[in-house]
Order: structure tokens, then sequence, then C-alpha cells
């Protein structure tokens, strides 16, 4: 999930004293800043949403512009 709920999981474990990461491992996926400030490190996967955006714009303005076939999926 994202950062932010990864931070919530973090504040309700620790208020259930399960300690993190010996009991349970918690990963975030956006790799917001204010993860550095909580007091358990959380793992979180930084990726690149902006790039990834402007890629699939890209593609589909290539397929609506019919200069590319897009493949079925099954």
């Amino acid at each position: 999930m994202s950062d932010i709920v990864a931070i919530g999981i973090l504040y309700e474990l620790r208020k259930k004293n399960i300690e993190v990461p010996k009991t349970v491992s918690v990963v975030g996926f956006d790799n917001i800043r204010e993860s550095i400030l909580i007091s358990s490190r959380l793992t979180t996967v930084d990726h690149p949403a902006l790039m990834k955006g402007e890629m699939a714009a890209k593609l589909m303005f290539e397929y609506l512009e019919n200069k590319i076939e897009m493949k079925k999926k099954r």
C-alpha cells in the first residue's frame, strides 16, 4: 500500500505492542518524505509515477492515432 497506509499500520502495531520488524514487516509503496519521520523504520519502494503516467499517455495517444496496435490480453 502507500506509505501513508503503512505508517498508519505501524502506529496501530505499536499501540498493540507488536514488534516491527521482529514480529511483522510493513512495506510502503511511494517513498514519501514523511516516511523518514516515524520512529519505526519503514521499508518503502520508490517508483517513478510521473514517468509511468507520461508513458501511458504517450502510448494511448499513439494507439488513438493508429500508430500502434494494442495486443489483447487474455
